[in-house]
């Protein structure tokens, strides 16, 4: 038998040459990417463009929710049926908002469950985002409260910490606010409560 380690120049040779040529056929790659645009001018990626959302009824937002029992599901839609004229509002889309966040959300609600929803009165031109919340009762029965209704919310940010949902709002003098979606003891009702 021979010596095995008289090889290993060879392979070491072969190696780099393979090295080389991954290195070279890397920097033409990069050569012929800076070659389509023009020369000494630096292009921005294009980031791409945001779709419309399409437009979605309340009702259908319900229907859509992930992980609601069949008896969950109906009691929402019951509970928004009792509304006088819903087929008047949808479902508000992420990209009306300024710095939207969340335009609804399923889940605890300092303390109790239920959805939260940004909607839209599409018979209003002007003030016609409202904020909805829809509470869990007993034996899949919702109760509906209005927390805003009729305004321009489009600045306005919804948002989860834990199991509480904020809503970060403008003030006159041009700082936010943060409140806090919840029961108000004092007016009996829920409401968003600035924290």
């Amino acid at each position: 038998m021979g010596n095995p380690d008289k090889h290993l120049p060879v392979a070491s040779s072969v190696s780099a040459l393979i090295l080389l040529a991954a290195l070279v056929s890397c920097q033409q790659a990069v050569k012929l990417s800076s070659n389509q645009s023009s020369p000494g001018v630096n292009q921005p990626s294009k980031l791409p463009e945001r779709l419309p959302e399409r437009e979605k009824s309340v009702a259908e937002l319900i229907t859509e929710l992930p992980f609601l029992e069949k008896g969950e599901r109906l009691g929402l839609l019951r509970a928004w049926t009792r509304v006088p004229q819903h087929d008047n509002y949808r479902a508000a889309n992420a990209n009306e908002f300024e710095n939207s966040f969340l335009t609804h959300e399923y889940g605890e609600m300092a303390g109790a469950y239920g959805l939260a929803a940004l909607i839209v009165d599409k018979t209003r031109d002007a003030d016609r985002f409202s904020l909805v919340i829809f509470v869990r009762r007993p034996a899949n029965t919702y109760d509906l409260y209005w927390i805003y209704r009729n305004m321009d919310l489009s600045k306005y940010r919804m948002s989860r910490s834990s199991g509480d949902i904020f809503v970060e709002y403008p003030r006159d003098d041009g700082t936010n606010g943060v409140c806090e979606i919840q029961w108000n003891r004092k007016q009996r009702r829920w409401s968003c409560t600035s924290v």
